[in-house]
Formats: structure tokens, C-alpha cells, sequence
């Protein structure tokens, strides 16, 4: 199971005024059985080398698959994002970003009991005995066959995005890809899916690392939809049409 650890929030103060800047690095401390003094304040420490600013550590949630909550957090509070793991809170946000790290943890507590129990059961040799199903796994059963459905339809809307993509950019150069794309695919997106939206991205959404937080900026968003079995499915496409993203 994924470790357990710290999210910690640093704030920091300018040394000559001490007036307290709205800018906090949340981020994590995995604990390790290696160095169990390894913690928020060593952290502390370790990103105050290179900043002009007095760091302060604001507050602290431990929490189990501390990655986890790490990642949806971030995810949460996107927009407040600046760099990296930094975000830019008022007093308000600040508090609806702690308060939301302590929830997940709360549901990463009572999850972990579970998950641990399906790590053991996985190693088990199974005795080839079926066990009657309840009314509550039935249920589960559905819930993950719809949502294993709506993947596999995600997927295949993926596939077909990004073989109008390879046609429209074939042999174009690094200025004309965009409008290659928008001019000569646009009718066959609105053949495959019921609405097509395109919008030039002018810094307004910024797209976060999930392995350490940096943020990109992609110049359009492609929104699409689909109904499918009486259900409407929608897919978020961001692109960027130069540099590695």
C-alpha cells in the first residue's frame, strides 16, 4: 500500500517587514521507515535554501496514501495554482484548502483498512469456492461495469481525436498546425460527436503535473459530447501544438 505521511502548508514572510505574503507550498512528506526524522519541519528547511523569504510552517494534516490526497488536492484547487506546488490563497482559501486536505484524509483513513485487506486477499491461493453474491457487491458489480464502459468509450473517442489530429498536422509546419486542425477537421468532429466547442486558452486554465506539480498553460480546449446508451458522455481535449506537452 502507498505510504502514509504529511501535507504540509509553508508560508512565508518578507525579512524586512515581516508582512506575511499570500503565497503557500503545500506539499507532502512520505514517511519512511529509514529515516523517521524526516518530516514538515526538515522540509521547512530544505526549500528555505534559495528563497529570500522567512518560510513558516502554517499547518500540517497527516494522512494515509498521502500521495493521493496530495494529487486530488491539487486537482481540487487548480485555479488557485501559481507554480509548481505554490498557490496563491487569501485567508478564505486558505482555510476551504485545509479544510479539504483534512477531509481527504479522512477518507483516505477509512479506506485503507479496505485496501489493505485486498492486498492480503490478492496474495491468497484461491480454493475455486464460490461465495454467494450480496445485494451490496451486485451493486458495486454495476457501478464498475458502467464505469468500466464509460473508459473503454472514452478511449476509443481518444483514438478517433487522434487520428483526425495525425491527418490534419500531416505535413504541416509548427505555425499552420493549429489552423490545419481547426479548418480541416472541424466538420469531422461534428460528424462523430452531437457538440464540438473550440476555445483559445489565453492563460485562463493551467494544466498541473501530478508528479511534482508544475504548471503548462495549453493554447486550446477542445470540448466534445456524445450520447451513448441514453447517457451523454463528455470528453476534454487539451492541446498543445509545439514543445513536448
Amino acid at each position: 500500500m502507498k505510504a502514509a505521511g504529511e501535507i504540509y502548508f509553508i508560508g512565508e514572510k518578507d525579512l524586512r517587514s515581516k508582512e506575511v505574503t499570500p503565497y503557500f507550498k503545500v506539499g507532502i512528506v512520505r514517511e519512511n521507515p529509514e529515516n523517521a526524522d524526516r518530516n514538515s519541519t526538515q522540509r521547512l528547511l530544505e526549500h528555505q535554501t534559495g528563497n529570500p523569504r522567512e518560510l513558516y510552517i502554517e499547518s500540517v494534516v497527516k494522512t494515509d496514501l498521502v500521495e493521493l490526497v496530495e494529487t486530488l488536492l491539487h486537482k481540487q484547487f487548480a485555479s488557485l495554482g501559481v507554480r509548481g506546488e505554490w498557490m496563491l490563497l487569501n485567508t478564505s482559501e486558505l482555510i476551504d484548502v485545509q479544510k479539504a486536505a483534512e477531509t481527504l484524509a479522512k477518507e483516505a483513513s477509512e479506506i485503507t483498512a479496505d485496501i489493505e485487506k485486498a492486498e492480503k486477499l490478492a496474495k491468497v491461493i484461491s480454493d475455486e469456492e464460490l461465495i454467494p453474491a450480496t445485494d451490496e457487491l451486485k451493486a458495486l458489480n454495476e457501478i464498475y461495469l458502467e464505469s468500466n464502459a464509460k473508459l473503454k468509450s472514452c478511449e476509443q473517442m481518444q483514438d478517433t481525436i487522434k487520428e483526425i489530429l495525425a491527418d490534419a498536422l500531416e505535413d504541416e509546419d509548427e505555425e499552420e498546425e493549429v489552423g490545419a486542425f481547426i479548418y480541416n477537421s472541424m466538420n469531422d468532429l461534428r460528424a462523430r460527436y452531437e457538440n464540438v466547442l473550440l476555445f483559445r486558452n489565453e492563460m485562463h486554465l493551467a494544466i498541473y503535473n501530478f508528479s511534482d506539480g508544475e504548471a503548462f498553460y495549453p493554447d486550446f480546449l477542445l470540448l466534445l459530447q456524445e450520447t451513448v446508451d441514453g447517457e451523454v458522455q463528455s470528453l476534454q481535449v487539451f492541446i498543445e501544438p509545439k514543445g513536448d506537452h
